[in-house]
């Protein structure tokens, strides 16, 4: 309600509450845009950003890699013949993965890759328990046991080729169909071809 003339309010003149509004203004501004700013700070500090299907599809790396470190030239003596990459392999995965499906597959297969003449004698076996583990519905153990067929490969060289074909080629090709809707898996799955 407006004031009639010569009458002033309590607290200043009229002036004076027209620059405060002003300066309230002023300052909301001010907050706007250093919100603005804080926000895109704090956007560029955020390490996850969500990425729909198509763009996770589409950042997938199935680049192949080849690790010659772990191709020894040396003549193989009885140092060598004691332990397998595959070995230090389901080692490592032991302790990153707790579930229970990779425990079970790893109960199948640490009695048959403690060396590389067990390796080398049971391939069929052990590629045929990779096979079953890798066709389990809704496994927990998909990422390690893609991972550690690079290494079996590693280990056993042109050896593995028959069983290759024959199993884990077939298995992979089904992974792929069936886990089309999974960007992560279609990533370890391309992987481990490599």
């Amino acid at each position: 309600m407006p004031l009639p003339p010569g009458k002033r309010r309590k607290g200043g003149s009229v002036g004076s509450d027209t620059t405060k509004l002003q300066l309230q203004r002023t300052q909301a501004k001010r907050r706007k845009v250093d919100g603005k700013a804080a926000d895109a700070t704090r956007k560029q500090q955020n390490r996850h950003v969500f990425a729909g299907f198509a763009q996770r599809i589409k950042n997938i790396n199935a680049t192949i890699t080849n690790n010659y470190e772990y191709l020894d030239n040396t003549i193989p003596d009885e140092t060598n013949l004691r332990t397998s990459y595959l070995l230090q392999e389901c080692r490592r995965w032991r302790l990153e993965n707790k579930t229970a499906d990779f425990d079970a597959a790893l109960r199948e297969l640490l009695p048959l890759v403690r060396t590389m003449p067990h390796i080398l004698h049971h391939l069929g076996k052990i590629c045929s328990i990779f096979d079953k583990h890798l066709r389990k519905e809704k496994s927990l153990a998909l990422e390690p046991l893609l991972g550690m067929l690079p290494v079996l490969a590693r280990d056993t060289r042109g050896e593995l080729m028959p069983y290759f074909v024959d199993t884990i080629f077939g298995t992979l090709v089904w992974l792929l169909e069936t886990r089309l809707d999974d960007p992560d898996a279609m990533e370890w799955i391309f992987q481990s071809m490599g």
